[in-house]
């Protein structure tokens, strides 16, 4: 197996016993499934129990969808299920990254890494929903103005489940990650959001720009080139709103924040300038009705979990960042153990310190009567965070975000363009 030394500056201090740094490039894969009763899940974490149920439930509605939809849908599905598996994979399982942890949902893959329902559920019919209902809206209006649209609706649908996903503790980030350092004001990091809006841009474009060139001639052709556009769009060109937009706010000192809010006025700008352009051949009507309801359901049992559970009740016990020693952890931030990621061009905290996090924007804290191990946990080591109370602010964010997200997803859902020649639009 290929090796990789972590450089831990200070993991050798005399009394400690550190994590073994000799780790191979990518976490252990076994078993490939393992099953938590969900009896457990729901006893300490019934918030997700909830959220695993939905996303499976989506997942079928959204690979029927694909399958009954002809070789668009289908080419839709291929894109945002490979891209999105790809970027997970590499996020969750590639040590060189490593930096995103998931609970332990009733069915998880590759060693309990990686839940069932994210790759199936979020990344496939989260991103498939907004690139199948704007290929049938928008496929009258430009690539870019079809794109724009895709990635605004994306981001929306993401940026809802993600602030909800951190409030509850679904996953976690690397504490003292500096790629995930700058947060949004529901702590969700800014980089993040942004690739997931950069990524949607990308794809829907690239799956615009096949459809258009006549590439999903036949289910099998659109499901190829779908896979192609979602790879290419998820791990290169997202990498041009980076170059362009993202690395030059960073450059110039100014809010990270700001690099969101460009991309989204840029992507709204180009919406409301192709539909103005083209308003007399605009009308309204719900012409995809299953992606619509799910997009509905979505929307409605996210909802229900915010008014029904209490992120403070929350009880979650599984691996992630390492927890470190009361050794480590009593010392300074500065002279506890560092690693080296993303081929040495970084380093973080290798240890997490629970009692360094902000609750209001890690959204865990020390359980009641916790006390540190003695020795730092490896990597496979579960230990148990527990969730915080919630801030008037932030219910009022996670609300907002409901309805921001419900209104564009019926605007999108219920959006048509004739065609030029102003026969009446066909719908898939």
């Amino acid at each position: 197996k290929l090796q990789f030394l972590y450089l831990i500056e200070a993991s050798h201090c005399e009394g400690e016993h550190p994590q073994d740094d000799t780790q191979t490039m990518w976490r252990d894969f076994s078993p490939l499934l393992a099953i938590r009763s969900p009896a457990d899940v729901w006893a300490t974490e019934p918030s997700y129990l909830v959220g695993e149920i939905l996303f499976h439930m989506l997942f079928v509605c959204g690979f029927y969808s694909a399958c009954k939809g002809g070789p668009v849908a289908a080419a839709a599905f291929a894109a945002a299920l490979c891209g999105g598996a790809a970027i997970e994979l590499a996020t969750i399982m590639y040590s060189e990254v490593g930096n995103f942890y998931h609970g332990q949902a009733v069915l998880q893959l590759f060693g309990q890494h990686e839940p069932v329902y994210m790759l199936f559920g979020c990344y496939a019919w989260l991103s498939y929903v907004p690139m199948r209902l704007v290929s049938t809206t928008a496929k009258n209006l430009s690539p870019m103005a079809e794109a724009a649209l895709g990635g605004l609706l994306l981001s929306w649908l993401w940026g809802t489940l993600d602030m909800l996903g951190l409030g509850y503790i679904w996953w976690t980030w690397h504490h003292g990650d500096p790629l995930y350092n700058a947060r949004d004001t529901a702590g969700v990091p800014i980089a993040s959001s942004f690739w997931i809006f950069s990524n949607g841009v990308c794809t829907v474009w690239l799956l615009r720009v096949a459809r258009d060139a006549g590439l999903f001639s036949s289910t099998l052709k659109a499901v190829v080139w779908g896979a192609a556009a979602g790879l290419f769009g998820g791990l290169v060109l997202m990498n041009v709103p980076f170059v362009l937009i993202f690395h030059p706010v960073e450059h110039f000192k100014l809010p990270t924040a700001y690099s969101v809010y460009i991309l989204t006025g840029v992507c709204l700008l180009i919406v409301a300038a192709a539909l103005a352009a083209n308003w007399p051949r605009v009308r309204f009507g719900v012409f995809l009705p299953g992606p619509a309801a799910q997009l509905v359901m979505y929307i409605a049992t996210l909802a229900a979990i915010v008014a029904y559970f209490d992120p403070a009740d929350v009880r979650r016990h599984t691996f992630g960042q390492p927890l470190g020693s009361a050794a480590i952890c009593a010392l300074p931030p500065a002279e506890r153990p560092q690693e080296n990621f993303l081929f040495d061009l970084f380093h973080r905290p290798t240890y997490l310190c629970p009692a360094d996090a902000t609750p209001a924007f890690d959204h865990f804290q020390p359980c009641p009567n916790a006390t540190l191990p003695d020795a730092p946990l490896a990597w496979s080591e579960h230990y148990t965070l527990c969730g915080v109370a919630k801030s008037a602010a932030w219910y009022s964010h996670v609300w907002m975000s409901l309805a921001v997200t419900l209104a564009a997803g019926c605007f999108t859902a219920c959006l048509a363009v004739d065609a030029q020649d102003e026969d009446k639009a066909k719908t898939d």
